[in-house]
């Protein structure tokens, strides 16, 4: 799913991971990554070391990340482990039109 946004805001970002049988579960590492569709990622949190990624319940995960740069930002999920998933995301970040 792609959306445009703004420069400086700060969506959530979430997913989540299913096991075979279609029940939520979490993965072992949940890894969240961001970057310019040009360079690759720049931002790395994995759960559970970084506070930056949030259980919210089992297999449900969310980040809020600030969109700092223009252009095109891909976020992806990837679920390792005990699930392995994953899921890509592309914001198209507008710069501002202030000088």
């Amino acid at each position: 799913m792609a959306f445009n946004t703004m420069i400086g805001n700060a969506p959530r970002f979430w997913v989540k991971f299913y096991d075979e049988s279609d029940q939520l579960k979490d993965p072992t590492i949940v890894t969240f990554l961001a970057g310019r569709y040009e360079q690759g990622p720049v931002t790395i949190y994995a759960w559970p070391a970084d506070p930056e990624v949030v259980k919210v319940s089992t297999g449900y995960f969310q980040v809020t990340y600030t969109l700092s740069e223009p252009g095109n930002i891909i976020i992806r999920w990837e679920g390792s482990g005990a699930v392995v998933a994953t899921k890509e995301d592309r914001v198209i970040v507008e710069d501002t039109m202030l000088p």
